[in-house]
């Protein structure tokens, strides 16, 4: 009995990281843009002198923080669901609260490769001007 409530107690601390991740990761992708979009005019206007390394990360590292997300989250989908098929075997039945606990925590799993690409790109251009 008392596990379950642990569980719950651990998700509802987790989705509460999560939610605050979430607010840094706005913050910074805020910055990073208004950075970016500076970048992207002063090139427009003098192109010979454009800073062409921060152009081309762009897109590879949209691209790398997407792949990393999906990989992990189908990681953790697979796990979830092995892990309900044994339950199921085992008992006759699967937990729903459970279930639900842990598919709550592919939302912090698929954040974390975007929060770490925005805000280290924040520190970065901040560290630049």
């Amino acid at each position: 009995m008392f596990a379950g409530w642990f569980r719950l107690v651990a998700t509802t601390a987790e989705m509460t990281n999560a939610a605050l991740r979430t607010g840094e990761a706005l913050t910074a992708a805020d910055r990073v843009i208004r950075s970016r979009s500076k970048t992207i005019a002063d090139a427009c206007s003098d192109p010979i002198s454009a800073d062409y390394a921060e152009l081309g990360r762009f897109i590879p590292e949209k691209m790398a923080a997407a792949g990393r997300a999906a990989s992990d989250v189908m990681t953790e989908s697979m796990a979830i669901w092995t892990d309900s098929q044994r339950q199921w075997r085992r008992a006759g039945y699967a937990m729903p609260y459970e279930l639900a606990l842990r598919a709550m925590s592919l939302y912090p799993i698929a954040l974390k490769p975007f929060h770490a690409t925005v805000t280290t790109n924040d520190r970065r251009l901040r560290r630049k001007r």
